[in-house]
């Protein structure tokens, strides 16, 4: 909350000014600074790292202050994490040089390497477990794949070898020329990644699996190799599955699912559904936020939670059916509808998007459309084009119902015509019989309805057949 009170009263003008002075010390405390308003959100990080300009990060980020480094990493990761426009941008700008540059360099700080190893990945995978061929060819060329390698194998560091790990994962993802790159490298070994679960520290070995869950992303052929390598136990995951903190439950949900080929010691059909199972609640409004936990947190949970299961809606063939089957799509449409959180709608409509792909999936989310007014133009105003993707037939359905009457457009809260017409309109619209009550008083209208009455007696008379009796035994017909 004082970092919002602070970011009102364009503290961040005020520090910017800072990073333009020639004192280096200057420099490193408006940038600490700037960096400690961010906070620990991501949609916050994003906004101070924008305010501070791709340019001006790579200019900080060439300078020799371990201060000024660690801040333009962390702030080049938050404005390109999940955006393949800005990646595009940092790589147009020349900042993937002093990246690689930082990673070479045998003075920089375990702590600076630590952060310029993650700014890799980050500029590497877009939404959804989507990558980015420029900036991965790019990094190729700079020699990256071997730095990263060389990290994996030999960094005295585990933290620095598992972010290597995951990194190195993000560089080949869907790449068959890094792919082919790291392959070739006699230093690289998938027993190498493997060795990263049995580390002592818990966020290492979740940090392993995500390495592994990486690599095996969209890959029958590197999930093969991992699991020739040994493959992975269950009991490496169930430790996280079960874990109190939700945060880690997502992880390894994700996980969980993706690397259900290499788990040598559980079923897939299984472990894939308690994995969709686990993910899917985490997408709800109703969402459990414990008493240490802030809104913001509870809203970057649903954000990661919706997140993977984009990632899994075109993955493999099923998982879009049983993310249905989960109740995920219905809990998703209500997040869109109900949730006050821009980040949280836009979590929601990729996933959204990636499921208008199945037919199914398209069929319902048709029926939801029609049904609730101005969830068509929710789900299109929060998508985060375009690096989100949805099916163009869909779009074809929807304006074309559209252009022929939405039943929402025909209701009566939108302005349309009641389904069950009022007492006063059906009175009014039915005839009622004449009676001498509320006629003008006189003996020309009683002697008029009269006569009406007596003519209409006649004309029934005269259309009804005559009944003649037959006495019994007559032979008269």
């Amino acid at each position: 909350m004082s970092q919002k009170a602070f970011i009102r009263l364009e503290t961040d003008k005020a520090l910017l000014k800072l990073l333009k002075v020639w004192s280096l010390e200057v420099k490193e405390q408006g940038a600490l600074a700037l960096w400690a308003l961010a906070g620990a959100t991501h949609v916050q990080q994003r906004a101070i790292a924008e305010r501070i300009g791709i340019q001006q990060l790579i200019e900080i980020l060439m300078t020799k202050s371990e201060k000024l480094q660690f801040v333009a990493c962390v702030a080049l990761t938050a404005l390109a994490r999940d955006s393949v426009t800005r990646q595009n941008e940092v790589a147009k700008e020349g900042g993937l040089q002093p990246l690689v540059r930082i990673m070479k360099s045998p003075k920089s700080s375990q702590r600076v390497l630590l952060y310029a190893v993650q700014c890799l990945a980050a500029l590497c995978v877009g939404v959804a477990h989507s990558n980015n061929p420029a900036t991965q060819s790019r990094l190729a060329e700079e020699g990256a794949i071997e730095l990263l390698t060389e990290l994996l194998a030999n960094s005295p560091v585990p933290e620095v070898q598992a972010e290597a790990a995951y990194s190195l994962g993000c560089l080949v993802l869907r790449n068959g020329d890094n792919q082919l790159q790291l392959k070739q490298l006699p230093q690289f070994s998938y027993s190498l990644l493997l060795a990263l679960l049995d580390a002592e520290t818990p966020k290492i070995r979740l940090r392993g699996c995500q390495a592994l869950a990486v690599f095996a992303f969209n890959n029958t052929r590197q999930q093969f190799a991992i699991r020739e390598a040994g493959g992975i136990s269950i009991a490496a995951l169930e430790e996280f599955l079960a874990s109190s903190d939700p945060a880690a439950r997502c992880h390894a949900a994700f996980q969980s699912v993706v690397l259900t080929r290499d788990i040598v010691d559980a079923d897939p059909v299984s472990l894939t559904a308690k994995g969709i199972q686990i993910l899917t609640p985490r997408s709800s409004s109703a969402l459990p936020v414990s008493q240490q936990q802030s809104a913001a947190a509870a809203e970057e949970l649903v954000e990661t939670a919706c997140a993977y299961l984009a990632s899994l809606a075109h993955s493999r063939s099923g998982l879009k059916d049983a993310i249905i089957t989960a109740g995920g799509l219905d809990r998703l449409v209500r997040l869109l509808l109900d949730s006050d959180s821009r980040t949280v709608r836009s979590a929601a409509s990729v996933v959204l998007g990636y499921l208008t792909f199945n037919r199914t999936a398209a069929r319902l989310l048709l029926k939801a459309c029609r049904e609730n007014p101005g969830l068509f133009y929710k789900l299109e105003a929060a998508l985060p084009l375009p690096d989100a993707r949805i099916c163009d037939e869909f779009l074809a359905d929807f304006r074309a119902a559209e252009k022929i009457g939405l039943p929402c457009q025909f209701m009566e809260v939108n302005g349309g015509h009641p389904i069950l017409p009022s007492r006063a309109a059906t009175a009014k619209a039915r005839p009622r019989p004449p009676t001498s009550v509320g006629q003008a008083a006189g003996p020309s209208s009683s002697t008029a309805s009269a006569a009406q009455q007596q003519q209409q007696k006649m004309l029934r008379s005269k259309s009804a057949p005559a009944h003649r009796l037959i006495r019994p035994g007559s032979n008269k017909r």
